[in-house]
């Protein structure tokens, strides 16, 4: 898809990014579904108000077992998890040999019980299970299982993986005010490792709109050059690797689980599993019959 760049629009500070985000996503489908996923594109958040305290067997046939498909949230925030600055669904579903994939903008504004916020005022406000209500109650989609990871963690996971090629829209050279960060990559296709990722999007000239449907149109090419026969047979030691450096409810049974619909992707579908979904900008009913091409949606009644 290709990717052209809104013309008009405020520029803003990147504040992790798109590929942290899409460090999350791939740490999580390659230990998950042994795919890949990463991400962190974030941007400089809103002011917030207080926080309240969080407390909170591979075969080598192609063998698929019917399980259900299954919608990951990934979360990127910055490092001490405090702010999440982007939001991604992914729904797997062998049955439509797809792996479909919805950037979401953190600015999205729904209602949890009396409280109005946006997504990202959620996470900031209530912790991750508030944060899985909002984004619930605004896409009408059921999340079952979800990954947080921080900005530092990103690049951990990506150099795990290898790099990625991606299309980089322009040429970028970029020199910061934030101790001397730089950024210098040519246009078009670019091989990139962790640290390069991390950077592409923290230099000062994404919208948000611009960086919410690039993150994912990055997480399809990492899934698709990274999801393979190969990784499913790596999957639980990946999975040993990465667990520690995310926050997640998904665990080494759900991991087991799901290792013969994955196979069963990679080997009729390979290079072509991940699909963008492109809903950014996108709020209200739009969003919600954008998302209900791929994704069940239905009515969620929420409260506190």
């Amino acid at each position: 898809m290709p990717y052209q760049r809104s013309h008009g629009k405020k520029q803003r500070s990147v504040f992790a990014s798109v590929f942290l985000f899409l460090a999350t996503l791939f740490g999580i489908l390659i230990l998950l579904v042994g795919g890949a996923a990463l991400y962190f594109l974030v941007i400089a958040p809103p002011e917030q108000p207080e926080r309240l305290p969080t407390s909170e067997a591979e075969t080598s046939e192609v063998v698929y077992q019917g399980e259900e498909p299954m919608n990951l949230l990934l979360v990127g925030t910055d490092d001490d998890n405090s702010s999440a600055g982007s939001f991604m669904l992914l729904r797997l579903d062998p049955e439509e040999d797809s792996i479909w994939v919805a950037p979401l903008s953190k600015d999205l504004r729904t209602q949890v019980g009396n409280r109005e916020d946006t997504l990202a005022g959620f996470y900031a406000y209530g912790g991750r299970m508030m944060m899985k209500q909002a984004v619930e109650g605004v896409t009408g989609v059921t999340v079952d299982h979800y990954v947080i990871m921080t900005a530092s963690s990103g690049g951990e996971i990506v150099d795990l993986l290898g790099s990625v090629t991606c299309n980089v829209p322009e040429e970028i050279n970029y020199v910061g005010p934030d101790n001397g960060f730089t950024l210098a990559l040519g246009k078009g296709q670019q091989a990139l490792d962790g640290s390069q990722l991390i950077k592409l999007v923290r230099y000062q000239g994404w919208s948000s709109v611009d960086a919410c449907e690039y993150s994912g149109q990055v997480m399809c090419d990492l899934l698709n050059q990274h999801m393979n026969e190969k990784t499913v047979d790596k999957a639980t030691t990946i999975f040993a690797k990465a667990v520690n450096k995310v926050t997640t409810d998904i665990g080494a049974v759900d991991l087991a689980k799901n290792i013969p619909a994955i196979r069963y992707l990679c080997l009729t579908n390979e290079g072509d599993i991940a699909k963008l979904v492109s809903v950014s900008g996108m709020e209200g009913e739009t969003l919600k019959n954008a998302l209900g091409e791929h994704f069940p949606v239905e009515e969620v009644v929420l409260t506190d």
